[in-house]
């Protein structure tokens, strides 16, 4: 079973995170407890199956969840270039959603679309963030280049 340790240890897998994401925009709160706790539980819980346990492993997984959203948003968000924007950025997120993540990892790293959803969660944060933190840096030295490079 899944717990809210592992999840904010980011133990739990990427597909799982996943699934997390998907469960949380559930329309009604019968829908998201069902749907979280066969994340929880790796398989579909008959209502006749609710018991306190579950419900306490649950509300805290969401807990833990919650968290680690708020950290993956805080650590691996920046805001849009009005270049980015006037491309259509929001469009392509919109068009490859979760989709466009798992396959750059599995090109990145040469791996399977699926076997990237086995990931630990931590271990795509982490690829995400060394990523989003090269880039910056990238564009940070390219400035200081062009800088240099107009000096002369």
């Amino acid at each position: 079973m899944l717990t809210a340790a592992d999840i904010r240890q980011m133990r739990h897998t990427f597909g799982q995170h996943l699934d997390f994401r998907k469960a949380v925009k559930a329309k009604g709160d019968a829908e998201l407890f069902a749907e979280v706790a066969a994340v929880v539980t790796g398989h579909k819980v008959k209502p006749s199956e609710y018991d306190g346990k579950l419900f306490k492993a649950v509300t805290d997984c969401v807990k833990a969840f919650a968290e680690v959203e708020k950290l993956t948003n805080e650590k691996l968000s920046r805001p849009r270039t009005a270049d980015e924007i006037a491309a259509g950025v929001e469009k392509l997120s919109a068009a490859v959603g979760d989709m466009g993540t798992i396959i750059t990892l599995a090109k990145s790293f040469g791996q399977l679309r699926n076997d990237v959803l086995g990931w630990t969660y931590g271990e795509v944060f982490a690829a995400l963030l060394v990523d989003k933190e090269t880039s910056e840096y990238e564009k940070r030295m390219m400035r200081v280049r062009e800088r240099k490079w107009k000096k002369r």
